[in-house]
């Protein structure tokens, strides 16, 4: 805990430089408290101060794989199966299925989340009804 307490000290004190409300005395004063949406600005902030390029960063890690990748183990370690859904933006008139979904930005993608087991006993009966469908999520990966 004393590094959070220390990180957020220098997340406060580059909110105070860009000339943000408020003054740091005893971490007391409300003005100068970080917000929830503060975060990730003052974060990214701070790490321009140590030289870390995050679109270098990007390089190293392409955001398919690592969607693939990061869902792949959800999947194998929660006994799910994922698959992607068609969606549609606000603007467009097309596929008015039931398995199509209304987003708020292109780049949100919307899943379908079933039980591992049951969605294989599903696979092999063929055209057999969706017991196996837990719910949906939808992943916005950007901040907005």
């Amino acid at each position: 805990q004393p590094q959070l307490l220390e990180d957020l000290k220098i997340l406060k004190s580059l909110k105070l430089k860009e000339g943000k409300e408020g003054k740091v005395d005893d971490g007391n004063d409300k003005s100068s408290a970080l917000q929830l949406w503060d975060m990730g600005y003052y974060m990214r902030k701070y790490k321009a101060t140590l030289g870390v390029d995050e679109a270098e960063l990007r390089e190293y890690f392409p955001l398919d794989h690592v969607k693939k990748e990061i869902l792949s183990i959800y999947q194998e370690l929660l006994g799910l199966r994922f698959e992607r859904v068609i969606v549609k933006n606000n603007n467009s008139k097309d596929n008015d299925d039931d398995e199509t979904f209304e987003v708020w930005h292109e780049d949100v993608e919307c899943y379908a989340v079933h039980d591992l087991k049951k969605w294989e006993e599903e696979e092999k009966k063929e055209g057999e009804s969706a017991s196996s469908l837990l719910g949906y999520f939808f992943l916005d990966i950007f901040p907005r």
